[in-house]
């Protein structure tokens, strides 16, 4: 029978895995609190600086009531922070939440890099000529979060089933449809 190469073992390694072992139900109950997708655009929507709850609705397309409830758990699971300045409510990442946007944001670059490398150049080059027939900058108007797709980025919605919304945009637009 043939020997098999061991992993090389650093010293403390164990414990580390032991003490990732033993965190994980901890872990668990913070995946729970942002996995769902509006509190994770939320999240996402706090990358760039502190917002407050109407700023956050007006960049998701969301009423501030839809997202209440979705701020409260975010604050309860540390996620965000909360500040009132006056009469209104200030949301900002907490230091986890920070960390967890990091490893997202590299998460989603990795991806869309992948999707963008499987769209075949052709049709990415059509796409942004398209685009360019109604706005300056069509590369910046395809990887901007848009409230006509509930904050997500029209060029993650290429090879998903809401791709024709964006051509319906974009076709609506050419045609004068936007002001």
């Amino acid at each position: 029978m043939p020997k098999t190469k061991s992993i090389p073992k650093k010293p403390g390694a164990a414990a580390a895995r032991g003490h990732m072992v033993a965190s994980a139900p901890q872990a668990s109950s913070f995946l729970k609190y942002v996995s769902e997708p509006t509190r994770l655009q939320i999240v996402l929507a706090l990358v760039d600086g502190k917002k407050s709850a109407i700023q956050i609705s007006e960049r998701l397309g969301r009423s501030p009531t839809d997202l209440s409830h979705h701020l409260a758990m975010l604050r309860f699971s540390k996620v965000v922070d909360s500040n009132r300045e006056g009469s209104e409510s200030y949301y900002e990442l907490t230091e986890p939440g920070t960390r967890f946007v990091q490893s997202i944001l590299g998460f989603l670059d990795k991806t869309d890099s992948a999707r963008v490398r499987a769209l075949d150049k052709a049709s990415l080059r059509k796409l942004i000529k398209k685009v360019g027939t109604v706005v300056d900058d069509p590369e910046d108007w395809l990887s901007t979060p848009n409230p006509q797709f509930e904050g997500r980025r029209p060029i993650d919605l290429i090879g998903t089933k809401d791709e024709r919304r964006v051509h319906i945009i974009i076709e609506a637009a050419q045609q004068g449809c936007f002001a």
